[in-house]
């Protein structure tokens, strides 16, 4: 009996190593393209951060471009004013004064709300561009 145990516990382990060495090669290469993917995943991350990066220097650049606008529109409606010979005339230049900011502030909002839409969109192209190869892969990976 004894003898039966071990030629069963031999052949028991010749087909373990058998298996091991048949799905070695496999789990290794799953590794390896883990590894692969985790890198490209970090490659995009920092890409969107740079893009990101970028964006908000584009987006403080147009807000203090518009800043300064609305401050000389102040300063010389200031200027104005000192001028001014009676009471119908500040009416006057201080209606045009806040209709003329009014319509700067709505297409300064519209000029920063595109730029904000641009900065969102681009800073997820590498994140969406991951997404996507990572969906490609499962997909690839189930179907073989």
């Amino acid at each position: 009996m004894n003898t039966d145990f071990t030629k069963s516990y031999e052949q028991a382990m010749k087909q373990t190593q058998a298996q091991f060495e048949k799905f070695l090669p496999q789990f290794q290469k799953s590794f390896e393209d883990m590894a692969v993917e985790g890198k490209a995943n970090m490659d995009a991350f920092v890409k969107a951060g740079e893009i990101a990066q970028a964006g908000t220097k584009s987006l403080t650049d147009e807000l203090t471009k518009l800043q300064k606008a609305a401050m000389e529109q102040t300063v010389a409606n200031a200027k104005a004013l000192m001028g001014i010979k009676n009471v119908q005339e500040a009416i006057e230049l201080e209606s045009g004064y806040v209709r003329k900011s009014f319509d700067n502030w709505v297409a300064d909002s519209n000029k920063v709300a595109e730029l904000s839409m641009k900065i969102a969109t681009d800073v997820s192209k590498p994140i969406q561009a991951r997404a996507t190869a990572a969906a490609e892969t499962v997909k690839k990976t189930v179907a073989a």
